[in-house]
């Protein structure tokens, strides 16, 4: 008889449900686990618009450098200008830019000594504003460049 009720009673112990303490204690877990995906979505989404930019800005810069190339080897530039930049459009949307940046060039003269080959320096860089950081990105390029003739 004792037997019977002890078992009873356990039974009905475990068919009670949770406590106020478990109850919080798991709301607690949830409610860190939800927060932690929601930061690291973010993050992630973050992090590659910004793979995103640094990509496009590093082909904008390759194309820009391969265009002032282009002008060194056929001689066609003049050494009295400045350095030179130009604006353009990293991310496009809606017909709208919506990231820009700063490309910039320098032509430095090399002295080439008793070469008769004429060589020049290519400085070439990128600027462009970070999303979220409010910091300014640069990829340099420098390479040099002999002039072709015809």
């Amino acid at each position: 008889m004792i037997q019977r009720s002890l078992k009873k009673e356990s039974i009905n112990n475990l068919l009670k449900g949770f406590t106020l303490m478990e109850l919080l204690i798991g709301c607690i877990v949830s409610a860190t686990a939800c927060l932690a995906i929601v930061y690291s979505t973010f993050y992630i989404q973050n992090r590659m618009y910004e793979i995103t930019l640094k990509e496009r800005a590093h082909e904008a810069l390759k194309g820009y450098t391969d265009f002032w190339k282009g002008k060194i080897a056929a001689d066609d530039i003049s050494l009295s200008g400045g350095p030179q930049t130009k604006e353009t459009c990293l991310i496009e949307e809606d017909n709208t830019c919506v990231h820009q940046a700063t490309l910039k060039s320098q032509i430095i003269p090399i002295d080439t000594g008793i070469s008769h080959s004429k060589r020049s320096g290519l400085s070439t860089s990128i600027e462009w504003e970070s999303r979220y950081q409010n910091s300014t990105q640069e990829i340099k390029f420098y390479v040099e460049q002999l002039v072709l003739k015809q």
